[in-house]
């Protein structure tokens, strides 16, 4: 939905298309690759193999490594830093 805080264009539209899409009005259909080529997929799975084995509960590994080959910088950080780690733990502590 095109807009501008600035001129307050589109936020209208913006906000009745987030209703829409929160109650199911609209569905989403995002363009799904149906397959990458076997070198980004055995990247993928070699990444994904390592952070299950730091964070075992990850529940999505997979994302994490894409995110890591896109080359984000702030998910690199938050695997440095522990922040995984932590927000994982904080998950238990508040399922529990």
């Amino acid at each position: 939905v095109p807009t501008s805080a600035r001129f307050g264009d589109g936020i209208q539209t913006l906000i009745k298309t987030l209703d829409e899409v929160a109650t199911g009005q609209w569905e989403c259909k995002p363009f799904r690759m149906k397959s990458l080529p076997p070198a980004i997929e055995n990247s993928i799975d070699e990444l994904v193999k390592s952070l299950e084995s730091l964070f075992p509960d990850l529940p999505n590994a997979r994302w994490l490594a894409l995110r890591l080959l896109e080359g984000d910088r702030r998910i690199e950080e938050a695997i440095r830093s522990g922040e995984i780690a932590n927000l994982l733990h904080k998950g238990e502590e508040l399922s529990a």
